[in-house]
């Protein structure tokens, strides 16, 4: 049954760890989907704020573009209609120049035929005129050329200026409208990443509420165990060697901190929850706030099992006290008993005088107690002290026909032991309020 004992106490040691780190991660599991709701509200209005922007900048630009390609097309058209006009008076210039030839060629012609020299005269002077004329209509014809080429320059040059901005407006227009479509993808893929996380984010709490649940299953079968034992213990108390004391004050003992490490794993997760880190949403990224969760994960840990360690070793302190004292009354007990078998070959008047020059076991251990309580490193502050020495003083003495004081410890130490172990189990319930440390 011992190795039993110690082996269920161990188990159920070995698993307060990791119950107060699911207890923690459950309940930490609201704070992580604020975190991650406000994140995504974060990411979400920067997508939409920038998305605006573009947007309206791609409106203006796009209002911008088509403007110019207006003006495009009007100046293509002013170009066509100028080109008519030109090619028009250029036709009208050619005739003219085409009759005013043919009118040089006729006259030329006449002079040669012309044999009256007067009359010659005149044709003479006729050609001369004629051909002023032709030079005035060519000239006119190449100044009409001249100038339509000018004009069509100036029209080419600035339709150039319009297409080249038309160009780099389209261009910015295309990659506005790549970009607006690169936003929306992210708001998507943002949705659909915060969509996994909280899916599993669900799973885990599922899988901690499912493996903390075993482990208090896991508890509960021990505590019956450790309840059951209890129980034969209790049975077969009277029955059993001084020896079997030590196991009954073991049973006890896992019975009670069965029950102390619950409220001090209660206890802890107060403590480290009521100091949670501050996380500022401002200007952290996503994987420095998976960091920051990853360390305040790691923070209540470390306080849990901090906190833990130290209850346990004010915990083994009362212990070993404890065991001394159960060590102690043993021996007394032990020494009592040989003292008593050997009463036998004394008469009663010796017996008488014996047992009146030796202190009785209830001051012997109230006195061996006392000094062990005034050690300078603990002591005991509750007013729940006087209860133990009580209880031995309740036991009525009766004489033993030996000529010994025997009171009703003689049925066994663990009557007296089991008081001292009720008390320091007390006193261990609350540690923080049964023991001052002493400067």
């Amino acid at each position: 049954m011992s190795v039993n004992l110690k082996k269920d106490t161990k188990t159920r040691e070995s698993s307060q760890p990791s119950l107060a780190w699911f207890r923690l991660e459950v309940k930490n599991d609201p704070e992580h989907r604020q975190i991650l709701d406000s994140y995504l509200d974060m990411e979400r209005a920067l997508l939409d704020g920038e998305w605006s922007a573009q947007s309206e900048k791609l409106t203006q630009e796009e209002d911008r573009l088509s403007v110019l390609r207006a003006r495009v097309s009007q100046l293509d058209q002013d170009m066509e209609r100028s080109r008519t006009r030109d090619l028009h008076r250029q036709a009208e210039c050619k005739k003219r120049l085409h009759g005013a030839e043919e009118q040089i060629n006729r006259l030329e012609k006449e002079i040669d035929k012309c044999s009256d020299p007067d009359w010659q005269q005149g044709l003479t002077e006729r050609l001369r005129h004629q051909f002023e004329l032709f030079e005035a209509e060519r000239k006119l014809f190449e100044d009409l050329e001249f100038g339509q080429l000018e004009e069509e320059a100036d029209l080419l040059a600035g339709r150039e200026e319009l297409q080249r901005e038309v160009t780099e407006l389209s261009t910015r227009v295309q990659c506005r409208q790549l970009r607006l479509r690169e936003l929306e993808t992210q708001r998507t893929d943002t949705a659909l990443a915060a969509q996994q996380e909280g899916r599993e984010m669900e799973r885990a709490l599922i899988e901690y509420l499912r493996r903390l649940e075993e482990g208090r299953g896991r508890l509960r079968i021990i505590e019956a165990r450790l309840e059951e034992m209890v129980g034969q213990s209790i049975i077969s108390g009277q029955d059993s060697s001084p020896d079997d004391g030590e196991e009954l004050s073991l049973l006890q003992r896992a019975r009670q901190s069965s029950k102390q490490s619950q409220d001090d794993l209660d206890r802890i997760s107060r403590v480290t929850s009521g100091a949670p880190m501050e996380v500022r949403m401002g200007s952290l990224g996503r994987k420095t706030l998976e960091s920051l969760k990853e360390i305040e994960r790691n923070r209540h840990l470390h306080l849990a099992q901090q906190g833990s360690q130290v209850i346990e070793e004010e915990r083994k302190r009362v212990q070993e006290l404890k065991q001394r004292v159960q060590d102690e009354v043993k021996a007394q007990w032990e020494e009592r008993r040989q003292r008593e078998a050997n009463c036998t070959s004394f008469n009663s008047d010796e017996s008488s005088l014996t047992s009146s020059d030796h202190p009785t076991e209830r001051e012997d251990t109230e006195s061996w107690f006392q000094n062990d309580i005034d050690d300078p490193g603990y002591q005991i502050m509750n007013e729940d002290e006087t209860e133990v020495i009580s209880k031995t003083d309740e036991m009525s003495d009766e004489d033993d026909g030996c000529g010994n004081i025997a009171s009703k410890n003689e049925r066994g130490p663990s009557n007296y032991c089991n008081g001292v172990v009720q008390k320091a189990d007390r006193k261990l319930t609350n540690p923080t309020s049964s023991f001052k440390k002493v400067a």
